[in-house]
């Protein structure tokens, strides 16, 4: 009996110790949020009737400290919506984010600008979530976060990054991998008990001094994953896991979805993990010499000799698909190449099982699937993808991204749709010559760190004028933000004559930003430039009714109604800037003096000749030596 009564006294007090540490880690979390500290992880924050993009939001899976986490695009989503615009979200990794692209070349983007042309009847609202090296572990995280959208549909195109993305197995921010585990870890890292461990940690411990690399290098930590090994096995597992808890937790919401068969370079991208050939082939520099010499017939029959000995070579398979290729057997090249592909001890390229599981997935859950594959297939040479369509291993040039967009139409218009597309899409044009430089400059980069060491066949493309690369290397090296970026090329074609291309540039602005100011000014000069009065009208009024406080605007609107003889028209507009002290004073002398002799001619016009020469004498003040207005003063000395 007082055995009984000890065993309760100290379940009592173990129980009582738990609670009240609960209690005290409980005060202190609070306390932490009441002072404002650490980071609120929400994906979206309210302001101004919007959902705004958290950009914090990549550092959960990342870490606070880390300088390389990815960002999210920018993005305001309306919290109130009327009943005729269609919501799609799109998730995955870096494809769906877009790289190495800026934020007008990815495939949500242009498959807004395809549902747009070929579904006029609705307006179509198609939000970018994707996130670099965030794999199914994080996209399942986030996936209860998207329902506060009310999405009317999902797409998702993920599953490269599971091996060596963050929480993969293979990855160096893996740490733990399990997807239970994982996502009790992410919701842990929301407490601000945890981020102030985590500050702690991070300025009490040595920083390792690492040579300069890309996120792709660093994301290595298990060097080589053998075919069908138990880490091959485990991460195949996860995904499968992880994919179902994201489709469930959609469809319990009744939110439809598509899923993408993902697709990659097959051609043009030799395995990136592979033993040393010259040590694990006998024959391999047999091998190696018919290949130099162009004899196909040897190198075929050598490679398969050592296929034999090694049939889960990754780099066998490769090169007895470019022998295939070569002697136009593509059928089987394309087979040989996939199982370089799927062979990969590096599977950045993810292998084929990842297809099969989401294909199974699908089928069990009565999900869409669009046919990227066989698209990519049917746009390819020879029906196998390669770098017309990629730029490295995996990720599409601007072709492949709008390729990649269309491949999501079908499903879409199946769902929203019962009867065929009323309009063909004809292309989205909302990118020029710099947008792709950008990219390809990324790209230089990415390659030339692990894991590609030269097995890549991409070619950057040489554009002219040289200005373009000059200011793509401004971009990405020196940190000239984009929209300046294309400024600053459209202000070159401008100066130097070239209307045409220097309006391409301000448009790419207002393609993703209709509100850009500076792109709608830039864009009524051209048309200016150009005589079109009608056109840079149209952009004026409406760079002047989104930026009413902009001076500069106003006095461009004003100079474009005197042109048109709209006299009353500028006479309103300039008397509205010359009476307010806050809009005259954003002008410099020299152009408040235009504007009072452009409100001196008005009045002129209209008979007001006293008002004209007291606006003129205002001008002269502004800029003693501005000759237009020293003509007209001398002409009405004349008539005098």
């Amino acid at each position: 009996m007082n055995l009984q009564r000890h065993s309760v006294k100290r379940g009592i007090f173990f129980l009582t110790l738990i609670v009240i540490l609960l209690l005290f880690f409980l005060l202190i979390e609070m306390a932490l949020r009441i002072a404002g500290y650490g980071t609120d992880y929400a994906l979206f924050y309210q302001e101004d009737g919007y959902y705004h993009i958290n950009p914090q939001y990549p550092q959960k899976f990342f870490g606070r400290f880390d300088r390389s986490a990815p960002e999210l695009i920018e993005q305001k989503i309306k919290i109130a919506r009327d009943t005729n615009t269609v919501r799609i979200v799109c998730l995955g990794g870096s494809t769906t984010a877009g790289f190495p692209f800026e934020v007008n070349i990815n495939f949500p983007v242009f498959l807004k600008c395809a549902l747009q042309q070929r579904f006029p009847q609705k307006k179509w609202e198609v939000i970018n979530l994707g996130i670099s090296a965030v794999n199914s572990h994080g996209v399942r995280h986030l996936a209860p976060e998207v329902l506060k959208l009310r999405p009317d549909l999902v797409l998702l195109y993920m599953g490269h990054n599971e091996f060596y993305g963050v929480f993969g197995p293979a990855s160096a921010r893996g740490g733990i991998s399990n997807p239970t585990l994982v996502q009790w870890f992410l919701k842990l890292k929301s407490l601000r008990l945890y981020q102030l461990l985590e500050s702690a940690l991070f300025h009490l411990l040595p920083k390792p001094n690492a040579p300069e690399s890309t996120l792709m290098a660093r994301m290595i930590k298990t060097q080589r994953v053998r075919f069908n090994s138990p880490l091959y096995r485990k991460t195949i597992a996860y995904f499968e896991e992880n994919l179902a808890h994201i489709l469930q937790t959609f469809q319990k919401q009744n939110v439809p979805l598509v899923l993408s068969p993902l697709v990659c370079n097959l051609k043009d991208q030799q395995p990136l993990g592979y033993p040393d050939p010259a040590k694990s082939v006998p024959t391999y520099q047999a091998i190696q010499k018919a290949l130099r010499q162009k004899d196909f017939a040897e190198a075929r029959q050598r490679l398969l000799e050592a296929l034999k000995k090694q049939p889960e070579h990754p780099l066998l398979h490769y090169l007895l698909g470019t022998v295939y290729y070569h002697l136009k057997q593509f059928d089987r090249a394309r087979e040989h190449f996939a199982l370089a592909r799927d062979y990969d001890q590096a599977p950045f390229r993810a292998p084929s099982a990842i297809n099969r599981a989401m294909v199974k997935l699908a089928k069990e859950n009565n999900v869409l699937l669009a046919a990227t594959d066989s698209l990519f297939d049917a746009f390819s040479p020879h029906g196998i993808a390669d770098q017309t369509l990629f730029l490295e291993h995996l990720h599409p040039n601007e072709r492949g991204y709008q390729l990649l967009a269309r491949a999501f139409l079908k499903p879409i218009g199946r769902l929203f749709f019962s009867d065929s597309p009323s309009k063909k899409w004809k292309g989205c044009n909302n990118f020029s010559e710099l947008d792709i430089a950008i990219g390809e400059l990324k790209i230089e980069k990415l390659i030339a760190h692990a894991p590609f060491y030269g097995r890549t066949a991409f070619k950057p493309r040489r554009f002219t004028p040289s200005v373009i690369h000059q200011i793509a290397r401004q971009h990405v090296q020196e940190g000239l933000l984009w929209d300046a970026g294309h400024f600053r090329l459209g202000d070159y074609f401008f100066e130097n004559g070239n209307l045409n291309r220097a309006l391409k540039e301000y448009l790419v602005v207002l393609a993703y930003d209709s509100a850009h100011v500076t792109a709608l000014y830039k864009a009524g000069d051209v048309y200016f430039k150009k005589g079109s009065l009608d056109s840079a009208l149209q952009f004026y009024r409406k760079a002047a009714a989104l930026h009413p406080r902009k001076a500069f605007v106003r006095a461009k609107l004003a100079q474009i109604f005197m042109l048109k003889g709209n006299v009353k028209g500028a006479l309103s507009v300039i008397n509205q800037i010359v009476s307010s002290d806050a809009l005259l004073s954003q002008l410099n002398l020299a152009q408040q003096a235009g504007l009072f002799y452009i409100q001196a001619l008005a009045y002129l016009k209209i008979g007001k000749e006293g008002k004209a020469r007291k606006a003129l004498e205002t001008a002269l003040q502004k800029a003693p030596h501005h000759a237009a207005a020293l003509k007209l003063q001398k002409q009405l000395k004349q008539e005098d």
